[in-house]
């Protein structure tokens, strides 16, 4: 969503007179014809937050994002400085001098509006998260230190206050199953589509897919592997993940090299295609390692 520096500049002047309100807001937002009441065109300011949306946050609500976005650009409006622009530099230890600033104004809004949601964000878990013990029961504000000062067991994080229909999630286990399940439904269907899309489902390469992202596939074949306790694949504790893919599925490893190394390069490229929040949020998870694979 890189924006040419002449036309932020001319952009940011008009808005500054009141004009081409539209056209800022559809560059901002990265979205032709956007539409401010419409939750599924928001663009960057959505997919920003796919992470903590797509979780199903019970503190969190894409109205709250939309309207603190534009607070936050809207209130830097006088303090976007126009590319080129100069201004005077300040580095500690040397004396000050002036030069062109390199900054794009409409990045710089675009910044503030996502820092502004960012701390509005942290603002509410501070407020509504703390710390568990499940040995005693002692419950205090969320700390970098997670050992309880009373037994030295390790304490989880859990909500403070919980709607009427979450009553019964009361500790970081169930908040977790509840999000990874949401989580996992999301990644089936990306799955699914991109297997029925681009690999063909029921393909080799589908398989290999899903021992590599989905825990619950990976199972039965460390069952038999038995040369590790892992229960699940993990790339990186897994003996020659090549060879042992290979021997579960039946087939020989130089296959499941091919077919990582065009998972490797076909899945991220089919993902970042969809500019779905769903998508970015599985870009945003997907194991660096299984990128790197060879």
């Amino acid at each position: 969503m890189r924006v040419d520096n002449q036309y932020a500049n001319d952009l940011l002047i008009s808005v500054r007179n009141g004009q081409r309100i539209k056209d800022f807001m559809d560059t901002v937002s990265g979205v032709t014809k956007y539409r401010l009441d419409n939750p599924s065109r928001q663009g960057c300011i959505r997919s920003l937050f796919a992470k903590e949306l797509i979780a199903d946050q019970f503190l969190l609500d894409i109205d709250d994002i939309i309207s603190i976005f534009w607070k936050g650009v809207f209130e830097h409006l006088d303090r976007a400085k126009l590319w080129g622009e100069i201004v005077e530099i300040k580095v500690p230890g040397m004396e000050r001098y002036d030069r062109p600033t390199q900054n794009n104004p409409i990045h710089f809004l675009r910044n503030h509006g996502y820092m502004a949601v960012r701390n509005y964000i942290t603002s509410l878990y501070r407020k509504n998260l703390e710390q568990w013990c499940q040995s005693c029961g002692r419950r205090s504000a969320i700390k970098n230190d997670k050992t309880c000062p009373d037994c030295n067991s390790q304490m989880s994080t859990v909500y403070k206050f919980l709607p009427e229909e979450h009553a019964d999630i009361e500790t970081e286990s169930h908040v977790t199953r509840i999000d990874n399940a949401n989580i996992q439904h999301r990644i089936n269907n990306l799955l699914f589509n991109f297997a029925e899309n681009v690999l063909g489902e029921g393909t080799r390469a589908y398989q290999v897919l899903k021992i590599l992202i989905d825990p619950c596939e990976s199972r039965n074949m460390c069952g038999v592997c038995k040369l590790c306790d892992a229960d699940h694949f993990d790339i990186d504790t897994c003996t020659n993940y090549n060879a042992n893919i290979a021997k579960w599925l039946g087939v020989n490893k130089t296959m499941i090299a091919s077919k990582v190394r065009s998972i490797r390069k076909r899945f991220p490229e089919w993902l970042v295609e969809q500019q779905s929040d769903e998508a970015n949020y599985i870009l945003g998870i997907l194991p660096k390692n299984i990128l790197e694979l060879t």
